[in-house]
């Protein structure tokens, strides 16, 4: 990222200076500093994103506490329905090389 190249770019096409930072303890809130305190015992033997998982793998089915009558919810698809094949129409036409290359693309697929 480039930086201004001097102090006169400080002030804005509105003819006002640009806030400049300015470190000072009653300015803001510090932090306190709390002492790195590395114990190579306290360490744990996995990180906890790769700790191993006990108990067996169950599935939404198989899991504990659900009521013995519980179904995923589907809705019921009518008897009579019928299936209409999708047809795509529009009253574009090839031309030029088009027809070659959509009979070249249709074979391969």
């Amino acid at each position: 990222m480039a930086r201004s190249p001097s102090k006169s770019s400080q002030i804005t096409p509105q003819g006002t200076r640009k806030p400049e930072h300015v470190r000072s303890e009653a300015a803001g809130v510090s932090e306190a500093s709390a002492p790195f305190i590395f114990d190579p015992g306290s360490k744990p033997k996995h990180m906890p994103m790769f700790a191993p998982v006990a108990g067996p793998r169950l599935t939404p089915e198989e899991a504990p506490g659900k009521p013995a009558d519980w179904a995923p919810h589907r809705p019921d698809r009518p008897n009579g329905r019928k299936h209409i094949p999708f047809r795509l129409e529009t009253k574009y036409t090839p031309a030029g090389d088009q027809p070659a290359a959509i009979a070249e693309l249709v074979a391969t697929a």
